[in-house]
């Protein structure tokens, strides 16, 4: 069954109070799948899951608020990232995922990747 706009909002806003200062993102290598949990980038060697992070939500459409900037990388070989996922403060609960615009090379001892805002954003379609 469709969602209404009023409904949706009141998603989105639900959503978006959920996300507040509270999402984490964890960083991949490659399609996370529907679970999430493949391809992720282990912390470690400076890398980090970007935590406490503000994510706005308009409409169907989540965005980091602010920039978010990875660890230097200290060791553990050069790796290119491809998708980003969205989880809930205790990283029980995945949110969304989606690739990045384009990939990102995270090289050993390099100036780490930074996503200025607006940079990680997902749009979630409608449910079939």
């Amino acid at each position: 069954m469709p969602t209404s706009d009023y409904t949706k909002n009141l998603l989105a806003a639900e959503l978006e109070t959920t996300l507040a200062d509270t999402a984490v993102i964890h960083m991949h290598t490659g399609d996370p799948g529907t679970a999430g949990t493949a391809n992720v980038l282990t912390p470690g060697d400076g890398y980090a899951h970007l935590t406490g992070v503000a994510m706005s939500v308009t409409g169907a459409v989540m965005s980091n608020v602010d920039q978010e900037t990875l660890g230097t990388r200290t060791g553990g070989g050069n790796v290119t990232l491809t998708h980003f996922s969205i989880w809930n403060a205790a990283e029980t609960q995945l949110i969304a995922y989606a690739a990045l615009t384009s990939p990102v090379a995270y090289n050993v001892s390099a100036s780490p990747p930074y996503f200025p805002a607006g940079n990680l954003t997902v749009t979630v379609s409608d449910a079939a």
